[in-house]
């Protein structure tokens, strides 16, 4: 299983990292500012840490995030990074619009 399949272990040692906490306190539960000390500033790294690692682009409007972490757990942000791996690997469909393929 690849670090995009399951973004846990990653998304965890990111956050312990950017905030100097043990990756034992970093719970799905836990809330970044509230709970785990981050900043404003230390939400913007860990959502790029995030990004560049797993190769994703992380809505942070749809984790309630304005910059001010207001309520963004870290199951929030796993929640968002698997959506967007998920995303990215369903086969786009090609849409027809009006007369079909053939003409």
């Amino acid at each position: 299983m690849t670090r995009r399949e399951n973004p846990v272990p990653t998304i965890k040692f990111i956050i312990s990292k950017i905030l100097k906490c043990d990756k034992k306190e970093v719970l799905l539960r836990k809330e970044l500012i509230k709970d785990l000390g981050a900043d404003s500033m230390g939400v913007l790294q860990i959502i790029i840490a995030v990004e560049r690692e797993l190769g994703v682009e992380i809505d942070d409007e749809r984790l309630g995030n304005s910059l001010n972490g207001g309520g963004i757990t870290v199951k929030k942000l796993i929640d968002e990074v698997k959506r967007k791996v998920h995303a990215s690997e369903v086969p786009k469909k090609h849409l027809l619009y009006g007369k079909d393929a053939c003409g």
